[in-house]
């Protein structure tokens, strides 16, 4: 048991230098294309090198700071600001069960995106809603993650131009306020 499991930490090191690099290939291959033709030639490249993974490939337009974008994966890579684009990649073993994405769905949707304050005075009344930050709703909202169930999760703007390629059944999605919030697993 102990040499398989040296075995598979030995071989998931050589596809991640293997795909790292594919990915930076890419990068540059594919300056200028837009963020959904990225995605998909990367997670085509990925899928077909790599069949004994299932890969979530993410592209969108280069945005910076963390009221912007929030992102957490395990056995990936992120490339911010490269190539005129923010790329995040990640994976888990095609053997992995699957999450369940109803239920994904239903939490994505649930969380709180927006705060609004309101106010009654003699002359004036006030009320305000504003969007919370990406970084704010990613540490308040993502408490069901527990190590690496889930292999990707994010809360990205969406004017970022957001764009996802993963295998059918692995990848919840929503548009919910400002945000494009995702799990993959």
């Amino acid at each position: 048991m102990k040499i398989v499991f040296i075995l598979f930490l030995c071989s998931f090191g050589v596809i991640r230098a293997d795909f790292r690099q594919d990915v930076r290939n890419k990068l540059v291959q594919l300056n200028g294309r837009s963020n959904h033709e990225f995605a998909l030639e990367v997670y085509n490249l990925l899928d077909t090198k790599y069949p004994t993974k299932n890969w979530h490939v993410i592209a969108y337009n280069p945005i910076l700071g963390s009221d912007k974008h929030q992102i957490g994966y395990c056995q990936g890579i992120h490339y911010f600001r490269r190539n005129g684009r923010n790329v995040v990649v990640a994976s888990v073993l095609s053997s992995k069960p699957y999450i369940n994405l109803n239920s994904a769905r239903q939490i994505l949707r649930s969380m709180n995106t927006t705060r609004r304050a309101t106010a009654q005075g003699w002359l004036q009344s006030y009320d305000r809603t504003w969007n919370l930050g990406a970084q704010y709703i990613y540490n308040n909202f993502f408490p069901w993650l527990n190590g690496c169930n889930i292999a990707s999760t994010g809360v990205i703007r969406t004017n970022a131009d957001v764009q996802h390629e993963a295998k059918n059944g692995r990848l919840a999605s929503v548009v919910n306020g400002a945000y494009n919030l995702y799990a993959f697993g």
